[in-house]
């Protein structure tokens, strides 16, 4: 479906006619759905193929779709980079970027090259961070590919020479394909640059980049060839590199191996055979996705014998349980000594042993390696946790760390923390079981969860896996992060609140250390771990001892006050998480941010505000840190600090966030710290923020100088800056009351230009929007009335200029003229002067623009015109339900939008009054409506909106149909008397699936109406398009499967008492049996309830009236007049029949052969199926089948007298 699907979409993007139109469409579709293709695999896969169709185009028609997707490139390769360094699965982004790259990298769309220029410093020294970080090597592979197809001129390339040699010679050293890009590139270089320019660039790598083309000449293709060409190129500069002094590894020879000892009868001495190699051969080839199975087993029984041979198993085992069942293991203390890590560290034995452990961890995440991996794993996890054990605690512990004999048991933990830390994440699982497994057998042995995590072997644990967070690579990271969310899921209180700190601050560096990279959602697994740590460790608890409590308190001060210490952090993702933080604590535990952060407040008394630094003597990032957090400890209730402008610190601080939002960008770079800064915005917004929170210092002029500021930026040319000063000005505005006088004189030139919409530019109208939501009191009806004028006739200029082109999606994209006529209605609702009687003109505004447009749930102006219509939801239904204009089709698809939206809830309780039911009703029953008022085309068209009214109601509220009987009443009559004529007329009716969706959902709540179930299968004798699917689906799976006994009884003898009602057709007859009774009766059969159902206990020669055999057998169809009713009917009460005899025989007939009674129900059955088998009756060939069936079924189970019939 999918498949076919995108075949239509390539046909419309490959056609030259409707390719801009659909791209346009397309694109704007796929960057609203960015955000989802870091997650979801297969969307994402969807998305990107969609993605690949848009860039396509641009390849098939470039003069046209060119301008299509000039004004999407900058979002689209900075939302990929964004999204990329948070997403779970970034992979994709990068691929998309590549998808781009690969398209408009001809050299033909220098439209787009240009607008790619800006990007490119930013791009490349993106790509050049991630190329040279810790990634899996595919990733790698595309970052450098990336960095060499970026899709400009090598003109346009030269300033940022230097950014491409690292990733060239990753290029030479990389896969085929890598190869041959990389030589295309070096080679392009080299033929089109100066040679001294291009020497003085490639000088830092050229000894790498040389011997890569070297190596290059051993390739069998035609890279060698091109790598040939190259050096020639480069002349004797090729052979320079020689004089550089080769890469050696040195080998430590002083440290005797691990080796295997054979004794052979020609020596008198032993040879030893080093095993290090081996391990580590085993282990690369167990890590290998490529390896052989038969090698991958093999190495696996290397590690077994490795592991097998390092145990010495020389103990008697009463010996050891004696020793391990030793009181002093359940009752003396255990002392924490500290884990020295001496020279057995650097021993070689230790090293390969720890390979050994960590093959075996690899093998058993190994799927055909599983079954055979695990029990070995489990014995060798156990028997090095009780070495360890045996050590630590016991009658023999040892009072110094160190190990005498064999090998160290805390190299089980070394090898866990390589496992978790490995790039595999499925390496983690095994990791988890084993510190599982190790937890488990410590608190067997010592009795308690809480003495075993009192061990140095958990110590030694905790340390391990939290230093995990402070490596490099990402993957180290979420092992890290994985690890200790097993950890404090499953340590003691005492020890959990032990390693609290340590726990946060770890989880904090990964959100430090990981901003700006690509992080494969480390950084989401540090934020969700961070927070369940809390939530776990912070929450009053009543059962905790007083000495858990002492150190519980001490856990959370240092938490607290590490957290208040990184509120100024120059880190915004560390900032940010411990400003997070402290309110979620505060939540917790039930009290103030304030009160939480009041005993650490004297670490931020010399920073709220600085007092021995200027900002500007601070780095960039320093100084929004240190705005933003002076904002948020001026903000909290009660302050926390409070900016005092008699001293002098507070007022100079104060004078440079002044300087900071009222300079211009031209005097602030002339300042050393900014000189190097390509973006000013973040730290003016930080500002912004850091003033307005300023509303309750005293001096009036100083006040005044900040709602000055504000209000000039709301004026500002940068959206971003417009934005942030009206946030910030509704929080100014929220702390203290503004003059009313400076509010006008601020207000008055906005409102001069509304005379003219030639005057009014889309800054402009945005601030005035500003002003009517911080000031909606202020504005009164005479300019409610301006604002409809000035969107009428912006919107008479847009679809002029949209004739014009041709292109009626330009409205969509919302070019300067929409983005206003949106400011413009938004304001209706925020204006408190604005009434209902706007609701008509605004919407036959907003509908006849979008008639001459051809757009309707694509339209900009929906939106805003909906939040005006819900302030008054009871007028917008009056109007909507009114005779004028629920007979307009388009004015109807619009009143379903609304009531289909998040917030149209309003609209729905209006609907649910008795007043707009009986409406509902009226309209329904259009029989009552004067053909004056309405033609009967308007009748059909209100009756079919008034049906997807209810269907709407029912949508969101499937309980409230349950109730509405007069509304149901009138649906049935519809049902009952038109469903058929209307089929007649047009097959293509959503009308009639819509109430029977209706009625079936009502039916759902009432199941005792069978009338109304019979009924409405009806639809299933008619031939509709679409079809009935789901009335089948319901019959089949919710009444034949999940209804009671009970009611498939009454159903039944309601049908019997209405089989002759001439109400009841004969075809309805006949699919009430196929469609309901038989497959109620198979389900119920099939369940065991036979004798339930039927009613009684079998009696074949006894008339029953509540056996439903003797029923159906003596009053349901009469033998003596076989073609009584229609064929449709016949065959299927012979289907029944056939039911009856196949599954109730005992009910029919006793089946025994000497029994020569002849009994009444037989004679009947036998009798109505017997003309069937009579060559000169008509009889319909599907019906002839059947009462052969039926015979049939009779031969089989019951003995039959041989004269029964004659």
């Amino acid at each position: 479906m999918v498949q076919k699907k995108l075949s239509s979409k390539e046909a419309e993007a490959t056609n030259p006619v409707t390719s801009p139109l659909f791209a346009t469409v397309l694109v704007e579709y796929l960057l609203g759905k960015m955000h989802e293709m870091g997650t979801n695999v297969e969307r994402s896969n969807l998305y990107l193929r969609l993605f690949k169709l848009v860039f396509g185009s641009v390849s098939l028609f470039p003069v046209e779709n060119e301008q299509m997707l000039r004004p999407h490139l900058h979002n689209i390769v900075n939302q990929s980079m964004e999204l990329a360094l948070t997403a779970e699965e970034p992979y994709n982004y990068f691929l998309l970027l590549r998808a781009l790259f690969r398209s408009i990298g001809g050299g033909s769309h220098d439209l787009l090259y240009q607008e790619f220029l800006p990007l490119l410093p930013n791009l490349l020294e993106g790509l050049n961070r991630l190329q040279s970080g810790f990634h899996k090597q595919h990733m790698k592979d595309l970052f450098v590919e990336l960095c060499l197809t970026v899709p400009v001129r090598l003109s346009s390339l030269l300033p940022y020479l230097p950014m491409l040699m690292d990733p060239l010679v990753s290029a030479l050293n990389g896969s085929n394909t890598l190869v041959s890009q990389g030589l295309r590139t070096l080679e392009l270089c080299v033929d089109n640059l100066q040679p001294d320019f291009l020497y003085d660039h490639i000088q830092p790598v050229r000894a790498a980049l040389m011997q890569a083309l070297w190596k290059t000449l051993r390739n069998p293709d035609n890279a060698a060839l091109v790598a040939f060409r190259v050096l020639g190129k480069f002349g004797g500069g090729n052979r320079k590199m020689m004089t550089e002094p080769q890469g050696i590894q040195y080998v430590n020879s002083e440290i005797q191996p691990t080796a295997v000892v054979a004794y052979f009868q020609e020596h008198e001495r032993p040879i030893d055979f080093p095993i290090d190699k081996a391990v580590e051969t085993a282990f690369v080839a167990l890590s290998s996705n490529t390896t052989d199975a038969f090698y991958r087993r093999q190495s696996w029984e290397v590690i077994r014998c490795v592991l097998a041979a390092s145990i010495n198993l020389d103990d008697e085992k009463h010996t050891l349980q004696k020793f391990f069942l030793h009181p002093s293991f359940f009752d003396n203390n255990i002392v924490n000594v500290p884990v020295i890590q001496n020279k057995i560290e650097e021993n070689q034995a230790r090293k390969t042993l720890q390979n050994a452990l960590t093959g075996m961890f690899v093998a058993s995440a190994t799927k055909d390696l599983r079954e055979c991996v695990f029990p070995v794993m489990v014995a060798v996890v156990r028997h090095y946790t009780m070495i360890a054990i045996a050590q630590q605690a016991g009658p023999f512990p040892y009072k110094q760390y160190y190990s005498m004999n064999g090998i160290d048991p805390l190299v089980l933990i070394d090898a866990l923390s390589v496992c978790m830390g490995h790039e595999e994440k499925e390496l983690c699982k095994p990791g988890q079981l084993c510190i599982g497994l190790i937890l488990d057998t410590a608190a067997n042995i010592l009795g308690s969860k809480e003495r075993a995590c009192r061990l140095p072997l958990m110590q030694y644990l905790a340390e391990k896996m939290t230093a995990l967070c402070y490596e490099r690579p990402w993957y180290a990271k979420v092992g890290g992060c994985k690890a200790i969310q097993f950890l404090y899921q499953h340590f003691s209180l005492r020890s959990l609140y032990q390693h609290l700190f340590s726990f946060v601050k770890a989880f904090m560096f990964v959100l430090m250390d990981l901003e700006g990279e690509v992080s494969n959602g480390a950084i989401y697994i540090a934020k969700t771990n961070l927070r369940s740590l809390l939530e776990l460790c912070m929450s009053p608890k009543d059962y905790e001892s007083e000495e858990i409590m002492n150190i519980k308190n001490k856990a959370t001060y240092d938490v607290v006050h590490e957290l208040v210490r990184q509120v100024t952090s120059p880190n915004s993702l560390v900032r940010q998480e411990s400003m997070a933080s402290l309110k979620y604590i505060a939540t917790l535990q039930n009290r103030t941010v304030s009160d939480v952060m009041d005993p650490h407040k004297d670490v931020l008394a010399d920073i709220i505000p600085p007092k021995k630094h200027l900002l500007r003597h601070q780095p960039v990032n320093a100084q929004i840190g240190l705005m933003e957090g002076n904002t948020f400890c001026t903000t909290l209730e009660p302050r926390l600090f409070t900016i005092n402008l008699a001293n002098s610190y507070h007022k100079l601080f104060f004078h440079e966030l002044i300087t900071l939002s009222e300079a211009d960008d031209s005097h602030l770079f002339k300042l050393d710290c900014y000189k190097n800064v390509s973006n000013l915005i973040p730290l003016r917004i930080s500002a912004l923020k850091a003033l307005a929170a300023c509303h309750y210092i005293n001096e009036s002029q100083h006040k005044d100088k900040i709602i000055s500021i504000l209000f000039r930026l709301m004026e500002h040319k940068k959206p971003e800056l417009q934005e942030a000063a009206f946030q910030c000005m509704k929080r100014f505005n929220a702390g203290m009351q503004i003059d009313k006088k400076e509010i006008h004189n601020c207000i008055r030139p906005v409102l001069l230009t509304l005379g003219d919409h030639r005057n009014l530019s889309l800054t402009t109208t945005k601030r005035l929007s500003y002003f009517t939501q911080l000031f909606p009191q202020m504005f009164n009806e005479k300019l409610s009335e301006q604002i409809l004028q000035l969107c009428q006739k912006l919107l008479e200029i847009s679809i002029q200029n949209c004739k014009q082109t041709g292109n009626f999606f330009s409205a969509i994209k919302g070019g300067e003229y929409e983005q206003k006529v949106v400011c413009l209605i938004e304001m209706f609702h925020q204006i408190t002067a604005a009434t209902p009687k706007y609701i008509e003109n605004l919407c036959q505004l907003v509908l006849q623009t979008e008639k001459n447009l051809m757009i309707e749930s694509s339209s900009p102006y929906r939106a805003p015109l909906l939040k005006f219509l819900l302030r008054f939801p009871a007028d917008t239904v009056e109007y909507f339900l009114s005779d004028n204009y629920v007979v307009d089709a388009q004015w109807n698809r619009f009143f379903i939008y609304l009531l289909k939206q998040k917030d149209g809830q309003v609209f729905h309780t209006v609907l649910k009054t008795q007043k707009c039911c009986n409406i509902l009703i009226r309209l329904i029953s259009n029989a009552q409506i004067d053909l004056s008022i309405m033609t009967e085309t308007q009748k059909q068209e209100a009756q079919e909106q008034a049906i997807k009214i209810v269907f709407a109601l029912m949508e969101c509220d499937d309980q409230w149909i349950a109730t509405q009987t007069d509304l149901i009443n009138a649906l049935k009559q519809l049902w009952q008397f038109n469903l058929t004529s209307s089929c007649q007329e047009n097959v293509i009716s959503y009308k009639w699936h819509l109430v029977g969706k209706i009625l079936l959902k009502y039916f759902s709540h009432n199941s005792h109406e069978i009338e109304l179930l019979f009924q409405l299968s009806r639809a299933l004798c008619l031939h509709f398009i679409p079809d009935f699917h789901f009335l089948r689906d319901f019959l089949q799976n919710t009444v034949a499967q999940s209804y009671t006994v009970l009611w498939k009884r009454t159903a039944f003898f309601y049908f019997v008492d209405n089989f002759n009602n001439a109400t009841l057709s004969e075809e309805l007859k006949a699919k009430i049996i196929t469609s309901i009774l038989i497959p109620c009766f198979v389900v119920s059969f099939d369940k065991g309830e036979g004798n339930k159902l039927i009613g009684a206990p079998p009696a074949p020669f006894q008339e029953d009236d509540t056996n439903i055999v003797s029923v159906f057998i003596s009053k349901v169809f009469d033998p003596d007049k076989p073609y009584a009713n229609d064929d449709a009917v016949r065959i299927a009460l012979l289907q029944f029949a056939c039911l009856l005899v196949e599954r109730a025989s005992q009910h029919i007939h006793d089946g025994d052969a000497n029994n020569k009674r002849q009994g009444n129900k037989l004679r009947r059955l036998m009798t109505f199926a017997w003309p069937c088998l009579l060559s000169k009756n008509s009889v319909d060939p599907t019906a002839r089948y059947h009462g052969h069936l039926l015979l049939a079924h009779i031969i089989a189970r019951l003995a039959i007298h041989k004269k029964i019939v004659l």
